[in-house]
């Protein structure tokens, strides 16, 4: 239920969704509390959305990436006010972990 309102570019409706989700995952798996497999790789293209974005943008435009730009995402705190460079290391070393 998360994608749709994602593919659809309403990003708001569907972090609440992630959100849940995860916290369902953590109530019925404490072992393994956040989402995986396809669900958890449509929330790690959720949260990296905004960067990519960002960064697809200043190469059409020919600018260099703003040095102070921040993830917004949170991944559970993982990926909150990191570099949008470091944010894809971080979602690639999480799907490594499960």
């Amino acid at each position: 239920m998360a994608n749709a309102p994602h593919q659809q570019g309403e990003r708001g409706p569907a972090l609440g969704c992630f959100r849940e989700a995860e916290t369902m995952q953590a109530e019925h798996q404490p072992q393994y509390p956040q989402i995986y497999s396809l669900p958890g790789y449509r929330y790690c293209d959720l949260l990296l959305a905004g960067p990519e974005r960002t960064a697809w943008r200043a190469l059409w435009e020919r600018k260099a990436l703003p040095e102070t730009k921040t993830v917004e995402s949170d991944l559970n705190g993982r990926l909150a006010g990191i570099e949008p460079e470091a944010a894809v290391a971080v979602c690639l070393r999480y799907f490594d972990a499960l």
